[in-house]
């Protein structure tokens, strides 16, 4: 598991990229997260924490003023989009639109911007 939170939603949404397009949402969340898929509950709240991911990784890039912050949040829309709460009941093709290779890459500089250091929330 990655040591930061970039890292960690790269590991997931890497995992989530190769879903089979008419599969619903919350039964890729259960397999991506090792969750019992009738457990709706617990894959809700742990959809909600990966969400919550996109949020403070914005927040800690935003707390890099030697970067650009546009230029390594461009994607942020799109990750917040797929993780969501309110796509659960939807279907991977419905959510997954304009996920392409370059939001991972982005998600990746954040990674390494993040690993070395100089920010906490």
């Amino acid at each position: 598991m990655q040591e930061n939170p970039a890292g960690r939603l790269h590991e997931i949404l890497t995992q989530l990229k190769d879903s089979s397009p008419s599969s619903k949402m919350k039964n890729i969340w259960a397999d991506v997260l090792g969750i019992d898929k009738n457990d709706e509950m617990k894959v809700v709240r742990q959809v909600i924490e990966v969400y919550g991911l996109t949020l403070e990784i914005e927040k800690l890039i935003k707390l890099k003023p030697e970067i650009n912050h546009e230029l390594y949040l461009a994607s942020f829309d799109i990750m917040e989009n797929i993780t969501s709460p309110t796509n659960f009941h939807k279907s991977w093709h419905e959510v997954s639109g304009q996920f392409e290779t370059d939001v991972l890459t982005r998600l990746e500089f954040c990674s390494y911007e993040l690993s070395r250091g100089g920010c906490r929330l």
